[in-house]
């Protein structure tokens, strides 16, 4: 049913009515793909990411780290911190490393980086997994005639001396020592020339000899409660785009408790302690 609209006009009034009031889109093409279709389309496709990732050396100031070591310190049964904790603190025997066991080979630290500190709204960005190894500095050194150290010949320590710790070394200082684990790998696209970025790291010990997971922590305070907790989880790395390249520090002015943290430098070694985590 079509409604009945009067309009009363003026004696000097005049309407317009065009001579069709169809629709058409004739000439209207190019409107059509600038302002819909090419939009439109764009929408549809997912945005590149550029997923390459370079290499961050370890430095000291501007010297490159020759040693990067992870010491592990485990509690005690009375709840106190092992300060040289050695395998047999965690369950392993002689024979274990005398024999290269799987039950140490396949015994492991793994640093978790996360873009954040803030454990409730984090992510995980990257992590590096260092397995139990014999170094030289862990095999009982016999010496020649003339009193040279003789590594071949030697046994590992007694694995109540056998600490548990993990040194990396620089390839190309030491190309005879283990690098795995010495260089942190990253976005290339996120690092400008001149920038820098932090990451924050977790640390955690897997056992293969018991099959328990230990979460670490940077103080070795025993006394700490939930909330203090929460402070002391993370070491933090700054890695650094330079005109040269790309390089990563330990930050030594985070995490202070008392003017020092889990951080150790000489000059071009740096250690890094973990901590078994304890609260009250």
């Amino acid at each position: 049913m079509c409604a009945k609209i009067q309009i009363r006009l003026g004696d000097d009034a005049m309407i317009k009515i065009p001579i069709s009031l169809d629709f058409s889109t004739m000439d209207q093409s190019e409107v059509v793909n600038r302002d819909f279709v090419k939009i439109e389309v764009e929408k549809t496709i997912n945005p590149i990411v550029d997923y390459e990732k370079v290499r961050f050396t370890p430095k000291v100031d501007t010297v490159d780290v020759k040693n990067l070591t992870y010491n592990v310190k485990m509690l005690d049964d009375n709840g106190a911190h092992i300060q040289n904790t050695t395998y047999g603190n965690i369950g392993f025997v002689d024979d274990d490393i005398k024999y290269s066991k799987s039950r140490f080979l396949n015994t492991f630290l793994r640093l978790n980086f996360y873009d954040n500190d803030i454990l409730t709204n984090q992510n995980l960005i990257s992590q590096i997994t260092i397995y139990s190894k014999i170094t030289k500095a862990e095999i009982n050194k016999i010496s020649d005639s003339e009193g040279n150290p003789l590594y071949g010949g030697g046994l590992p320590l007694h694995v109540d001396e056998f600490p548990v710790r993990f040194i990396l070394n620089n390839p190309i200082i030491k190309p005879d020592g283990f690098a795995e684990g010495y260089y942190i790998y990253h976005f290339k696209s996120e690092m400008e020339i001149g920038s820098s970025k932090y990451l924050y790291m977790r640390g955690e010990l897997n056992n293969a000899s018991n099959g328990i997971r230990t979460k670490l922590m940077a103080s070795n305070r025993n006394d700490l409660t939930i909330n203090e907790l929460v402070d002391k989880l993370h070491t933090r790395y700054i890695l650094i785009r330079t005109n040269t390249g790309y390089e990563y520090r330990l930050d030594t002015s985070y995490n202070l408790e008392g003017g020092t943290n889990n951080i150790v430098e000489n000059i071009d070694d740096v250690t890094v302690n973990l901590y078994e985590i304890k609260v009250v």
